[in-house]
């Protein structure tokens, strides 16, 4: 006769947070660079959500929890990076969640480094050896067995 063991009592949605991909956000209005980046985050074991706005970002970040976002600071349009930032910084859900600003500007000013010192955002230029993102999130994530 087999004796029951009690077992710890978990949620189903708790095991199933600790089993997926981790989930990243990423800020980027050109099509064939979300394209882009969807396969490579994809092929190196992340999920992806994408918006083209901050207002499309904002909304998938509150629909599901993110693990760590990538921002293109040059949005078309008023939109910047730098506003999903703020935001991501004015939220407790994320103000500790990794997060990396992807650019093409050369030079930033000084206000928009001390905002990214500040705000503890890490920072690629653009074009980035693809593997360098990837090992950025890899270090930047922590898995949930740490």
């Amino acid at each position: 006769m087999e004796s029951a063991i009690p077992m710890a009592s978990v949620s189903h949605s708790r095991l199933r947070h600790a089993a997926r991909a981790p989930l990243v956000l990423v800020l980027e209005d050109e099509p064939s660079l979300q394209e882009l980046m969807a396969r490579l985050l994809r092929v190196h074991g992340y999920e992806s959500r994408h918006g083209r706005t901050v207002d499309e970002a904002i909304a998938a970040a509150d629909r599901e929890h993110i693990d760590a976002f990538i921002l293109d600071i040059g949005l078309r349009g008023a939109d910047s990076g730098f506003t999903m930032l703020e935001w991501l910084r004015r939220d407790a859900r994320y103000e500790r969640t990794p997060v990396m600003i992807v650019t093409g500007q050369r030079v930033l000013s000084p206000e928009q480094q001390r905002l990214l010192r500040s705000h503890h955002a890490h920072v690629l230029h653009k074009p980035h050896p693809q593997m360098a993102l990837v090992n950025h999130l890899k270090r930047a994530i922590v898995s949930p067995e740490s």
